[in-house]
Formats: structure tokens, C-alpha cells, sequence
């Protein structure tokens, strides 16, 4: 499974530097065509483009990117570990439910003897 995310990290990166290669003019003409052409009907492509071509410092807008993949990854882990310890409460309240219904039907048997 985390060699999938591996790989999913990987394309987006690769996907990422193809953008910015895109807007910052570095594709060589004949590349930048047959680019547009791959994502001319998609409509978050060219509102990622359009956004990122107006801005005027692409290093900031790089950190940007960066700071927002970070706090997803914060958000992502805290909502995991909200997860587990839900998961364990529940587990706990279970385990006391279970032991305490066996303590009342052992107390009912020996009282029914």
C-alpha cells in the first residue's frame, strides 16, 4: 500500500514540474503544444495554469504549494489519530459492557441454582 502512495507522490511531483515548466516557458514550443493539447478539456488545468501564469514570483507560489501540501499531511495524521482514539474508547466501553452483562448472568445463574 505505501508503495502506492510512492508512486502517486511521484506522478503528481512529475505532473507538478511539468506545470511549472509549462507556465515558466522552459517546454520547448513543440512540447508546450502537444502539453496543452493533453489537458485542453480539462478545466482545473487551465484554471491552475491561468492562475499560476499571473503570478509574478513562481518561488512563492512554490512555497505556497508547499505549505498546503504540509498542512494537509498535518490535518490527514490528526484526523487518523482523532480515529484510532475513537476506535479505542469504543473498544474500551465495549469490553466493560461485555464484562459486566458476564458478571450480572453469572450472578443470575448462581442465584437461580
Amino acid at each position: 500500500m505505501s508503495g502506492n502512495k510512492e508512486f502517486h507522490k511521484k506522478q503528481r511531483s512529475a505532473q507538478d514540474e511539468a506545470l511549472w515548466d509549462y507556465i515558466s516557458g522552459q517546454l520547448p514550443v513543440d512540447k508546450a503544444h502537444d502539453y496543452e493539447l493533453e489537458h485542453i478539456d480539462d478545466p482545473f488545468w487551465n484554471d491552475a495554469a491561468e492562475g499560476l501564469g499571473s503570478l509574478k514570483d513562481p518561488a512563492l507560489a512554490k512555497k505556497m504549494q508547499l505549505q498546503l501540501q504540509q498542512q494537509i499531511v498535518r490535518q490527514t495524521q490528526s484526523r487518523k489519530e482523532k480515529r484510532r482514539k475513537s476506535f479505542q474508547q469504543s473498544s474500551l466501553i465495549a469490553v466493560f459492557v461485555l464484562l459486566i452483562l458476564v458478571i450480572l448472568l453469572s450472578l443470575l445463574l448462581v442465584y437461580m441454582k
